[in-house]
C-alpha cells in the first residue's frame, strides 16, 4: 500500500499544476476536453493507430464531463503504477530500498522527460512492464 500511496503522492506533486480544468495541450501530448473516439479500435476508417488503447477510456468518457480529467487520472494511476511494480519486483532487498528504485523508476529523467513531451505510451508500458515480469 505504501508504494502505491508514494506513487500516486509523487504524480500529485510532478503534475500538479497541471490537474487544473483547462486541457493538456504540450508538443505530442494533446488531451482535450471532448475527444473523438479514434475509428481504428472500431476496425473501421484509415486512422493510423498512433494513441493507445487508454485514449479510448477518454473518449467515452467525453459526453459526461469531458475527456481531459480521465487522462490526468489515468497518468497519476500510471506513475503510482509504475512505482508499486518496481517495489513489488524489488521487495527482496528490504521495504525501503524497493520504495526507493520504485519512486526512482517513475520518476527518473528517461519517465518524466518522456511524460513532458506528451508520451503517453510510454508511460503506460512503463507502468505494465513490472507487473508482467515474471511471464515475460
Amino acid at each position: 500500500m505504501l508504494p502505491w500511496a508514494a506513487g500516486a503522492t509523487g504524480a500529485l506533486v510532478v503534475i500538479g499544476p497541471g490537474l487544473n480544468g483547462r486541457p493538456w495541450i504540450n508538443l505530442d501530448q494533446s488531451v482535450l476536453d471532448h475527444l473523438p473516439l479514434p475509428t481504428v479500435l472500431l476496425g473501421v476508417g484509415p486512422d493510423v493507430p498512433r494513441r493507445g488503447a487508454f485514449t479510448a477510456l477518454a473518449a467515452l468518457a467525453s459526453p459526461w464531463g469531458g475527456s481531459a480529467w480521465v487522462m490526468k487520472l489515468l497518468v497519476v494511476v500510471m506513475l503510482a503504477a509504475a512505482t508499486a511494480g518496481m517495489a513489488r519486483r524489488l521487495r527482496s532487498v528490504g521495504a525501503l530500498p524497493a520504495l526507493g528504485a520504485g519512486l526512482l523508476y517513475a520518476f527518473g529523467p528517461f519517465l518524466m522527460g518522456r511524460l513532458a513531451v506528451g508520451h503517453l505510451g510510454v508511460l503506460w508500458a512503463a507502468a505494465i512492464i513490472p507487473w508482467a515480469l515474471p511471464a515475460l
